[in-house]
């Protein structure tokens, strides 16, 4: 664990050395509650619990939070103890940094509740990863808005039991509106294969999406457990499917990306080496909709 998080710290610094002297730069199925006034919630609505060794019984969830950006600068706390409960008390937090003249993206929690800051258009997000050892069921996450009108909006994720599911690669969320601080993102790669392929390594590469973030490392990835997977314009994260035949990783990008469509592919590393392909796409930063 003291390991895991020490390279995951080596790896924010050394993004933040190479983009100091840079200027600072939903997919359809998210689950939205919203308070008209103020702000609303959304996640995943649903994830399968899955992994394989260290891992098993691991979800991810994505999270964001938008206010009008007359509350600009504020800060929303996001709790999720149901969701900690379920979890075996292990959640961890991953989204963007901001020290007074230092901003970056990191780990920002751990526990049930994490406190983010909203960006100039209104918005913020994070990316949880719970687990392993998550039971089945309904979380409720609450985001609460840290100044007048004081509001409270929650949205639910539900935590599936292991299945087989349909084979394919999806991001979640598939669309993203980048942060208008670092033009930063985060996203869940979920591939799935069919259960005879259980314990088989894929290897998921997505070079159009780093070509799009232009300040090194480019992009970062993680799997269940906050595992470091890689790291680089030219990275791939490499996954071990379940014995259903699922797997996940997150890629995050940590500075300048570019608003736009890139592909992301999968591939079996052994005979059939089997494909399965995938498009996230990047939004220009943009104040919440009416």
């Amino acid at each position: 664990m003291a390991t895991r998080k020490a390279l995951l710290g080596l790896v924010i610094l050394s993004t933040f050395l190479l983009a100091s002297s840079a200027p600072a730069l939903a997919r359809s199925q998210a689950v939205t509650a919203a308070d008209p006034a103020t702000c609303s919630i959304s996640s995943l609505p649903s994830f399968v619990d899955q992994g394989e060794g260290a891992g098993a019984s691991s979800v991810a969830d994505y999270v964001k939070v938008s206010c009008s950006p007359a509350y600009a600068g504020r800060s929303v706390k996001v709790t999720a103890t149901e969701l900690f409960d379920r979890c075996s008390d292990k959640l961890e937090w991953v989204g963007r940094v901001e020290w007074p003249l230092l901003k970056f993206l990191g780990l920002i929690g751990i526990g049930k509740s994490v406190t983010l800051r909203l960006d100039d258009a209104g918005n913020t997000w994070a990316v949880v990863f719970a687990g392993p050892g998550c039971a089945s069921g309904e979380s409720l996450i609450s985001s609460h808005l840290e100044a007048p009108p004081y509001s409270t909006v929650t949205t639910a994720f539900t935590v599936l039991a292991p299945r087989v599911t349909p084979a394919g690669a999806s991001v979640l969320p598939s669309e993203i509106t980048l942060g208008d601080l670092a033009s930063s993102f985060g996203a869940i790669v979920q591939v799935e294969y069919p259960s005879v392929f259980a314990e088989d390594w894929v290897t998921i590469n997505a070079e159009q999406l780093a070509v799009r973030c232009k300040i090194p490392p480019h992009l970062i990835w993680f799997g269940p457990n906050l595992q470091l997977l890689g790291f680089g314009a030219e990275s791939s994260a490499r996954v071990q499917l379940d014995d259903d035949g699922n797997a996940f990783a997150v890629v995050f990008g940590a500075f300048s990306c570019a608003a736009g469509t890139a592909d992301i592919e999968a591939s079996l590393e052994e005979a059939p080496y089997t494909e399965e392909r995938t498009e996230l796409t990047l939004l220009a930063p943009q104040p919440p909709g009416p």
